[in-house]
């Protein structure tokens, strides 16, 4: 069954030349996004829009109905579901674009890069290491944010590469505690390499997913009612500095590995 209400992946910046959400369709070829009806409830400090995206490509295996699809001169395109929030930070405002399938990420992601050469643009990603570490000293808003997954890169290890913990609260865990101290006295070293936070204190059950380069990734709901939650977790993420900028495209190597992982399973 068709559904492009799932897993969500999101580039987030900052452009000198975008004043408001509706501007980020410079980015795209005309006629190629349309504003949809359905408005996503949006807070102080945090917009968004939901967006369509008409491409010829399909980039799901799943069929699609026909009313996500339409013709233009004889050539068939599907509609996708885009949506383009911002939210607050001292520099400025920043802009997300986030996409439901990474097919359609690897295809409309380089077409943000080609737009924006030459526009002063600056990437952001989550330094997940330093997230780490606010967490561990209890500085996440009193336990609205807790990692509740992690994945951990292990050197110094023959026979362990990977280290995977789960549960209600990582980086206070007995585990953690107990393990990584006792990792360090045999000097193998544990970095981390994938996040999963997860935001408490709101009704609205949220989990923001992030790769080894800190890069976006969340479930949404239905109409996408739970993201507006990321109003609870930009600037939380803007104050304590766990923000990195760049003037290159980081994403796509992110993308392709996922794309490997994808195939090889």
């Amino acid at each position: 069954m068709f559904r492009d209400q799932q897993n969500y992946r999101a580039v987030a910046f900052r452009a000198p030349h975008i004043e408001e959400l509706g501007d980020l369709t410079c980015f795209f070829p005309p006629r190629t996004v349309t504003k949809a009806e359905q408005t996503v409830p949006s807070s102080r400090g945090f917009e968004v829009m939901h967006c369509y995206y008409w491409s010829p490509d399909q980039f799901t295996r799943a069929e699609i109905p026909s009313e996500f699809q339409k013709r233009v001169s004889g050539v068939r395109y599907y509609r996708y579901n885009m949506y383009f929030f911002q939210t607050s930070s001292p520099k400025g405002k920043v802009f997300f674009v986030a996409l439901p399938f990474l097919r359609m990420a690897l295809d409309v992601y380089p077409r943000i890069k080609d737009a924006a050469r030459g526009t002063g643009i600056r990437y952001q990603t989550v330094d997940l290491e330093a997230l780490l570490k606010a967490v561990k000293q209890n500085r996440h808003l009193d336990g609205a944010i807790t990692i509740t997954r992690a994945r951990f890169k292990v050197a110094g290890d023959e026979l362990t590469d990977t280290l995977l913990v789960s549960g209600q609260d990582v980086p206070h865990s007995g585990v953690v505690r107990t393990v990584f101290p006792a990792m360090d006295k045999l000097s193998i070293a544990a970095k981390a390499e994938r996040l999963r936070l997860s935001v408490a204190g709101t009704s609205l059950r949220f989990n923001l997913e992030l790769d080894d380069a800190g890069h976006y990734k969340f479930w949404l709901a239905k109409n996408a009612y739970n993201l507006p939650a990321m109003a609870v977790v930009m600037p939380y993420l803007h104050k304590e500095g766990l923000v990195a900028e760049t003037t290159s495209f980081p994403y796509m190597r992110s993308l392709r590995e996922e794309e490997e992982e994808q195939d090889d399973g």
